[in-house]
């Protein structure tokens, strides 16, 4: 059984979090549909191209695979939130 490394679940959950933080900031604004899901998911995208930034200017290496982590992290949240409005 193949399991997923301790550094990209930790991808994961951040992208998730950010996700829903996301949606809650934009349900809270009044949008509605599919924009709150798509806030959630630009949240998470933005914070894992930051935090590989952050790693870049601070000695370390830049992981397109670290930012895809972080953002697919989103997909549960943001496909709850549609599922959750769909009628």
């Amino acid at each position: 059984m193949r399991t997923i490394p301790h550094d990209k679940a930790l991808h994961l959950i951040a992208g998730a979090a950010f996700a829903f933080a996301g949606l809650v900031l934009a349900s809270a604004t009044g949008a509605t549909g599919l924009i709150p899901g798509a806030v959630g998911v630009a949240l998470a995208a933005a914070a894992g191209v930051l935090r590989e930034a952050y790693n870049t200017a601070t000695g370390g290496q830049w992981s397109w695979e670290d930012v895809a982590y972080t953002a697919g992290g989103s997909a549960p949240v943001a496909g709850a939130a549609w599922l959750a409005t769909s009628p």
